[in-house]
C-alpha cells in the first residue's frame, strides 16, 4: 500500500513517499526536504530513509532513519506514534443528530456509515422522548394553575359556610397543590431518567462492540445530555494496541512523525 504526506520541522518543508505492507506492519519511507526552506545550514534538499515495523507492546511503529550523503551520514531511532484524538459531535438544535452533518471523515476506520447511521436510529428517538417528556413537564403548569383556582375557590367556600380562619384554607390550596405538583414532576422524572439511562446504556453498547469488531479501529464512545437538551458525542480514538491495523491508509493519517 502507498503512503504519501507531508509536514515541516525545524530543518525545512517535506514530502514522504513510501510503502506500507500489510501483510508484517512494515513502513518504509523516504523523506524528502524541499530546498530552500527551514534551516539552510542543515537542509540541502536532501532525503532521509525511515524504515519501521508495529510494535504491538508500545502501540506504534519503531524503527531508524538514515541520511546518507555525501556531505552527511547520520542515523538513528525513528517512532511514529499514535496520535489520540478525541472526536465531539454537536447534536442539532432539537437534540438530535443528523448523520449528513454529523458523520466528520475521521471516523472512516474506526466506524462504518452503515452501523453509524444504526446508532443515531436509536438514540435519536430516545433523544425525542426526552424532550417530550420535558414539554409534558413544563405544560403541567397550566392545569397547576387551574387547580389553584380551584382549590381557592373550594377555600372560600369553607370559609364562608364553616366559618373557617383564612391562613386554614390557604395553607389546605398550597399543600394540595405543591402534593400534586411534586406527584406530577417526580412521575416525569423518574420517567426522564429511565430513558436517558436507557440511551447511555445504547451508547456503551455500541461502544464495546465497536471495539470488539475485528473490521474497525478500536475507540470509546459516551454520549452527554445538557440541561438544555443538546447532546454531545464524543468518540476518543484509541491506538490499536491488541489488534492489528485494519484501515491502514486511515490509520496511518492518525499517526504523527
Amino acid at each position: 500500500m502507498k503512503v504519501t504526506g507531508s509536514g515541516s520541522d525545524d530543518i525545512g518543508v517535506f514530502t514522504i513517499d513510501g510503502t506500507y505492507s500489510t501483510e508484517i506492519n512494515r513502513i518504509d519511507l523516504t523523506k524528502t526536504y524541499q530546498l530552500g526552506t527551514g534551516n539552510s545550514l542543515e537542509n540541502f534538499g536532501h532525503q532521509v530513509t525511515i524504515q519501521l515495523t508495529w510494535d504491538k507492546t508500545n502501540c506504534q511503529f519503531e524503527g531508524t532513519w538514515i541520511i546518507e550523503t555525501d556531505r552527511y551520514c547520520d542515523n538513528g531511532r525513528f517512532e511514529l506514534k499514535f496520535n489520540t484524538e478525541l472526536i465531539q459531535i454537536q447534536s442539532d438544535s432539537d437534540g438530535t443528530f443528523n448523520i449528513d452533518s454529523s458523520y466528520p471523515q475521521q471516523l472512516n476506520s474506526y466506524v462504518t456509515r452503515e452501523n453509524y447511521l444504526r446508532l443515531l436510529s436509536i438514540i435519536n428517538p430516545l433523544m425525542k422522548e426526552i424532550k417530550r417528556y420535558k414539554r409534558y413537564k413544563l405544560a403541567c403548569l397550566m392545569p397547576c394553575v387551574f387547580l389553584f383556582m380551584v382549590v381557592l375557590t373550594f377555600g372560600i367556600f369553607w370559609r364562608t359556610y364553616f366559618n373557617v380562619p383564612a391562613v386554614f384554607y390557604i395553607m389546605v390550596e398550597l399543600l394540595v397543590l405543591i402534593g400534586i405538583i411534586r406527584t406530577i414532576v417526580n412521575t416525569i422524572d423518574s420517567k426522564t431518567i429511565l430513558v436517558t439511562e436507557k440511551l447511555k446504556a445504547t451508547v456503551k453498547t455500541f461502544s464495546d462492540e465497536t471495539f470488539a469488531s475485528p473490521f474497525t479501529n478500536p475507540s470509546e464512545w459516551t454520549i452527554q445530555i445538557d440541561d438544555f437538551l443538546k447532546c454531545t458525542l464524543s468518540i476518543k480514538l484509541l491506538p490499536p494496541s491488541q489488534k492489528d491495523l485494519v484501515n491502514t491508509e486511515a490509520t496511518t493519517n492518525s499517526f504523527i512523525l
